[in-house]
């Protein structure tokens, strides 16, 4: 398949600076379509190297563009891209970061994460913290499991599960966008080229003349 340069040089402006990314940035089609188009791979190629059918790989192509897939699917098929998941929960609106300031202030001491399990090695360079970020921002926003429930109309123990699927990266697009909202927060991902392997997309996809 054919590479697409000017894609590839897109995916490198937006991995020198994640800053400027935001939830609307994310392509219709999802990063593991767009990637693999770019880099001129077709789904056999990515199915062999994952030991899946070049179909399967289609239906998680699919299932992210319609936020589906879970964290460590859509990390372990970045990796298969030679890319790595970056993602986090944040917020741009002035009154969230603002109210994130006035929590700061008010707090004592530090977030203890001393008791989070431990990030799952597919996600360690993904930027999660440890405990994920659903419960990062709502503790740094000053929510509580039930202010969260009440906003999406479930149960405390649903926010729990959401929470403690994210950090065991099984948790879907889809989840992390919904509770995400609950909290005036989005979810913005990527998938960043693997600088272990080249320094840019460029620079591993295009020979060098």
């Amino acid at each position: 398949m054919k590479k697409n340069l000017l894609t590839l040089h897109m995916l490198d402006q937006l991995g020198a600076d994640l800053s400027g990314l935001r939830a609307r940035n994310i392509p219709a089609w999802g990063w593991l379509w767009t990637v693999r188009k770019a880099s001129g791979l077709s789904t056999r190629e990515i199915g062999e190297a994952e030991g899946i059918s070049a179909r399967a790989v289609s239906l998680f192509e699919y299932s992210e563009a319609h936020g589906r897939i879970q964290l460590g699917k859509l990390a372990s098929l970045a990796d298969i891209l030679g890319c790595q998941l970056v993602y986090a929960v944040t917020s741009f609106k002035p009154e969230c970061i603002q109210q994130m300031q006035e929590v700061a202030a008010r707090r004592k001491k530090p977030l203890d994460v001393s008791k989070e399990p431990s990030i799952p090695q597919y996600l360690e360079k993904s930027g999660m913290p440890p405990g994920g970020w659903l419960k990062r921002m709502r503790l740094c926003l000053g929510y509580s499991r039930a202010d969260v429930a009440k906003k999406l109309g479930i149960s405390r123990e649903s926010i729990v599960k959401f929470e403690e699927t994210e950090a065991r990266g099984t948790i879907s697009l889809n989840s992390l966008r919904k509770v995400a909202a609950a909290i005036d927060c989005e979810l913005i991902y990527f998938l960043t080229n693997n600088g272990t392997v080249a320094p840019t997309f460029i620079n591993r996809l295009i020979p060098a003349k």
